[in-house]
């Protein structure tokens, strides 16, 4: 069953959320008995990108290529059990396939892949405004030697947004990371961010922007997809983060896995490749000419790399 984000399962499935955190002691009677488990390392592989950039085609290409577990909708909704939310998603899921299709980054279905909003907000202190106070280091650690217990010595992929604003937190609690900087063409970006933002705000607020007003929603995209990659940019560590582009996954998903695979292995963290295959995907693209919206995105774009002296080399790559 195919439930879409503004069904009525879904909308139950919320409030059933709300509750369900006081039930966090269930999980004690999972991981007791795996106590004399030797506990492994859980490889941790985050996307880290703005929104509208194909982060969730990025998440769903690497999960259906890469032997790995993951957050699926069933287990978002048990977000307060980690141990028990795995278990029934591993039953559940277990001849789960991808379509390789999304409404906003809601995957829909029972075993849709998951960005895990509710998940990471409760484990991690992080939403999608940045907050470094609300980050919870001891909480993530909870987390870690939950998912030690049930991760089958497999990587565990995840593709929150938030994750671009908690980057060393998760260092600090995963020792084998990995971060994947997904970048798009920076006007089609905006154009699709700014198509869903009407006159309020869309997904990730980063904290430099926080309080400040803007001219247009024109001015507000534009400033907001450059602090988010700046953001990002300010945290990563060449150790341990990557860059790919949205284009590389549609263009060629095999490559471009292959290029993460290879990245991870150089850090010492083993992907392990799945027999599945990907088909290319179609590129979505607009152009300064394709109407007056992207006509005015593009000139505060084009203002915006003369303005900026630091990374202007990164934003001119894909601008």
């Amino acid at each position: 069953m195919n439930y879409t984000r503004n069904s009525l399962f879904v909308k139950f499935g919320r409030i059933f959320q709300d509750g369900y955190k006081y039930l966090s002691f269930l999980d004690y009677f999972v991981t007791v008995p795996l106590l004399l488990k030797k506990k492994n390392s859980v490889p941790l592989v985050c996307i880290v990108a703005p929104p509208r950039s194909g982060s969730t085609l990025t998440y769903q290409s690497l999960i259906g290529q890469i032997n790995n577990f993951h957050l699926t909708n069933i287990w978002n909704l048990l977000y307060a059990t980690p141990a028990i939310g795995a278990l029934v998603s591993r039953f559940t899921c277990r001849n789960y396939k991808s379509a390789f299709q999304s409404h906003n980054g809601f995957v829909p279905g029972v075993c849709g892949e998951s960005e895990g909003m509710k998940f990471w907000t409760h484990w991690s202190g992080q939403s999608l405004v940045q907050s470094e106070g609300a980050l919870d280091v001891e909480k993530l650690s909870k987390l870690y030697s939950a998912l030690q217990k049930v991760g089958q010595n497999k990587v565990f992929i995840s593709g929150y947004l938030g994750h671009a604003f908690s980057m060393n937190a998760l260092r600090r609690v995963f020792p084998d990371i990995i971060f994947i900087h997904v970048t798009r063409d920076l006007l089609s970006n905006a154009y699709s961010i700014y198509q869903r933002s009407g006159s309020g705000w869309f997904s990730l607020k980063p904290e430099t922007l926080q309080g400040k007003t803007f001219h247009s929603t024109h001015e507000q995209v534009v400033e907001q997809l450059f602090a988010i990659h700046a953001a990002i940019l300010q945290s990563s560590k060449s150790s341990d983060t990557m860059q790919i582009k949205y284009e590389e996954i549609c263009e060629d998903p095999q490559a471009a896995i292959d290029k993460i695979i290879g990245f991870s292995a150089q850090q010492s963290v083993e992907l392990e490749k799945s027999a599945d295959t990907i088909q290319c995907f179609q590129t979505k693209k607009v152009t300064s000419s394709t109407n007056s919206d992207t006509r005015c995105l593009q000139q505060f774009i084009d203002k915006k790399i003369l303005e900026r002296s630091q990374n202007s080399g990164f934003f001119q790559s894909i601008s």
